[in-house]
């Protein structure tokens, strides 16, 4: 009877818990490389080879390192981490993470 208990346990857990680990609306992150820019649509190559593409809305926050950035700086080429909203596509960023550029060294 012990072993009938214990499997109609984690029965229970798994279908309470099911729900909790598939939830829509959670953020996403896309790092990779910007491989085009139309307007406010903004496709990057991610580090595994695919493309993903999101959309730059009024509430992205655009960040440079961890100071603020300029939607300017965001150029074909160029590394960044998106955090982006799981949802109907196209998906919208919540921000836009590149690095700032390395400090240049000088010789001696």
């Amino acid at each position: 009877m012990s072993n009938l208990l214990r499997l109609l346990l984690v029965l229970c857990v798994a279908f309470v818990a099911a729900p909790a680990i598939a939830h829509p609306g959670h953020d996403h992150k896309i790092m990779g490389t910007i491989a085009a820019i139309n307007g406010d649509a903004v496709t990057v190559k991610t580090i595994k080879g695919e493309e993903r593409s999101f959309e730059i809305t009024a509430k992205t926050t655009i960040l440079r390192g961890k100071q603020a950035g300029a939607r300017a700086d965001l150029v074909v080429g160029l590394r960044v981490i998106v955090n982006v909203v799981d949802g109907p596509e196209p998906l919208k960023a919540k921000s836009v993470q590149y690095a700032a550029p390395a400090a240049k060294r000088t010789g001696a």
